[in-house]
């Protein structure tokens, strides 16, 4: 698996907080793009005006999906430093993903060609750089059971975040396919 390199700390050159259905999203950048974001539950400190050249758009972006539960970010924006190759091919199936709607760990490991690797995704969901913007809530276990969720207060968030967006978008619970 082929990995793009990382040195052992990246250099933030901003960092923005913003307001996030279920608290706050503080986004961290580097030269290369949007490096992760952390879902965190509180919504204390959210900056008027984020320092990043890209942070109005993400606001804006935030907000669509406050008000309409879908969300579309260029995953090219993303600084994918350290992502392997399957890691990558996990996380953009991920962001295919419909709102409101939900896939297994197995449904997305056969989508990029390892049906074995269930578990394998597992991993990759609960390192997930990008929530929201790569929505590891949709993700469940097998047959549709809630599993972890390791941003913010863990499952009670994942439902909500997916309670959120079939709210808004109409969308049935029904696995993606």
């Amino acid at each position: 698996m082929a990995t793009r390199p990382m040195s052992s700390t990246p250099k933030f050159v901003h960092v923005s907080d913003f307001a996030a259905p279920s608290g706050r999203l503080r986004a961290r950048w580097t030269e290369a793009g949007l490096f992760d974001c952390e879902l965190l539950a509180d919504e204390a400190n959210c900056n008027s005006s984020p320092s990043h050249p890209l942070g109005n758009q993400l606001r804006q972006e935030l907000d669509a999906y406050r008000l309409n539960g879908q969300l579309q970010w260029n995953l090219e924006l993303l600084d994918w430093q350290g992502v392997t190759d399957f890691q990558r091919a996990v996380l953009e199936a991920c962001y295919q993903i419909p709102s409101g709607t939900t896939a297994t760990y197995g449904q997305l490991a056969t989508i990029v060609g390892r049906p074995q690797a269930a578990r394998a995704v597992g991993g990759v969901m609960a390192r997930n750089r990008w929530p929201i913007i790569i929505p590891c809530h949709r993700v469940v276990g097998a047959g549709g059971k809630m599993t972890g969720y390791s941003a913010a207060d863990g499952i009670p968030t994942k439902k909500q975040l997916l309670n959120h967006e079939r709210s808004r978008c109409g969308a049935q619970p029904l696995l993606f396919s």
